[in-house]
């Protein structure tokens, strides 16, 4: 009875801590051309440029409202440096690549009419949460038998 509590207590501690592994989320913002360390570890994020930016200018009515997509870099260590792109309203909005969920938030400023921005003007957010697997989950392969 005893070995089965201790089971169970342990069972619990661990998905516990899993649990809080995941949850620790870090929000990050990045202006173009600068890069960070994310969770104080080997996982750093460099914001390279707007690839586009189509969104509805403020101040005005858009049928659609448009989409930005970003370029980043992502550096982890032993795991490799891959370029990704994200956007503000499309797919991808989010990225997972060794252990970490990167989405992004926001991307300032926004268009205004009859205003140009400054591509070194831009400000991109990003939200970055720990995965369950520290490791860049693989796409789903069958093994097959030798």
């Amino acid at each position: 009875m005893k070995v089965i509590l201790l089971l169970l207590a342990v069972t619990i501690y661990i998905g516990t801590a899993q649990v809080y592994a995941q949850g620790s989320d870090e929000k990050v913002s990045l202006r173009v051309s600068e890069e960070k360390s994310v969770g104080g570890d080997d996982f750093k994020i460099k914001f390279l440029s707007v690839l586009e930016d189509s969104r509805c200018p403020e101040g005005t009515n858009c049928i659609w409202a448009g989409n930005a997509k970003v370029e980043l870099e992502i550096d982890a260590g032993a795991n490799g440096m891959q370029k990704f792109e994200l956007n503000s309203d499309g797919d991808p909005r989010e990225i997972v690549f060794a252990g970490r969920t990167v989405t992004i938030v926001d991307l300032t400023p926004r268009p205004a009419e009859n205003v140009r921005i400054d591509k070194n003007a831009y400000v991109v957010t990003l939200n970055v949460a720990r995965t369950a697997d520290p490791v860049d989950p693989a796409p789903n392969k069958c093994l097959e038998k030798p």
